[in-house]
């Protein structure tokens, strides 16, 4: 009797221990989701090391359950920081884990974006070649699956762009405008958009260049975009600089100095400053060239950190 009791209560005891009233047991993976969540509001402020240790973290977590799939992405997110950061060499490297790991698994969908996140890592570094040869990989796969993506294409034409390769490039944009309007996808319809206004311009057509930047403006303002909004001011700037339109240009230049500064865009910052320079040196206001010069160079040893 005694010893029935014994058994008894020690059942008891682990039922309690094991599903207390209204206490749910944690999801597999529950853990690393949220890592993987606050890893991409850190990515969004630009605080790419604490995204990185992040998406590390969650990593580990995901192979010790061997959620493979998940370890696929966490490579390829962890290869798109390092991107950020400007460390290509190393976000090769896990990106083409990332891919290797995909093939294994005969995940179509994580292959093509191995192979797109490859592209974009290659062709940042400068490796165009490699770059081309990803990013059709990732096309292809794309077409055997029959699920186009408007963000691969986009890749694609840039990279063709960057060839010399106009007509295909042209051929790509066409058809990613096309894709991007017809599923709603803002984000690549803008950056599309932009893609095509810069091929215009490059072919000496600013009328056609400049609606195109002014549309992809108009969407990238609807998302909230500030680093693409200058971009496209940048844009709108050249075009009107082109059209011997100067006054619109120098607005246009303006307001994109204002919009990356903004946004801590010192790439665009800079370019804005140019553009200021430039036109003002070109319709003979020196003076205003020169404040603006000394305005480029304080932010080059702000940027620097002197």
């Amino acid at each position: 009797m005694q010893r029935a009791f014994f058994v008894a209560s020690v059942f008891a005891a682990a039922a309690l221990c094991g599903c207390a009233s209204g206490v749910v047991a944690p999801r597999p993976g529950a853990e690393a989701a949220g890592l993987k969540a606050e890893a991409a509001a850190a990515f969004l402020t630009r605080d790419y090391d604490a995204a990185f240790l992040k998406y590390n973290k969650a990593l580990r977590l995901d192979r010790g359950l061997d959620l493979r799939v998940d370890e696929a992405m966490d490579l390829i997110n962890m290869g798109r920081t390092l991107v950020a950061m400007g460390r290509f060499a190393d976000a090769l490297q896990y990106v083409k884990e990332a891919a290797a790991l995909a093939g294994e698994m005969r995940q179509d969908l994580l292959i093509s974006e191995a192979y797109a996140t490859l592209a974009k890592t290659a062709y940042l570094s400068g490796d165009i070649e490699a770059a081309s040869q990803y990013i059709e990989k990732a096309v292809e796969t794309d077409r055997a699956i029959k699920n186009e993506d408007a963000a691969h294409l986009n890749i694609m034409a840039e990279l063709l762009i960057e060839s010399g390769r106009i007509n295909d490039a042209e051929e790509v944009l066409m058809k990613t405008l096309k894709l991007s309007r017809r599923k709603e996808d803002n984000l690549e319809l803008a950056n599309a958009l932009r893609l095509t206004a810069g091929l215009n311009l490059r072919k000496g057509s600013p009328d056609a260049s400049l609606k195109a930047y002014m549309e992809a403006y108009d969407v990238d303002s609807l998302l909230g975009e500030p680093v693409k909004i200058a971009l496209d001011l940048l844009g709108m700037a050249g075009a009107y600089g082109m059209k011997g339109e100067y006054r619109e240009a120098l607005n246009h230049f303006q307001r994109a100095y204002m919009a990356a500064s903004s946004s801590g865009f010192h790439e665009g910052s800079l370019k804005g400053l140019e553009g200021l320079i430039q036109t003002h040196t070109r319709l003979g206001e020196f003076g205003l060239a020169g404040k603006y010069a000394g305005e480029k160079d304080a932010l080059i040893k702000k940027i620097k950190g002197n």
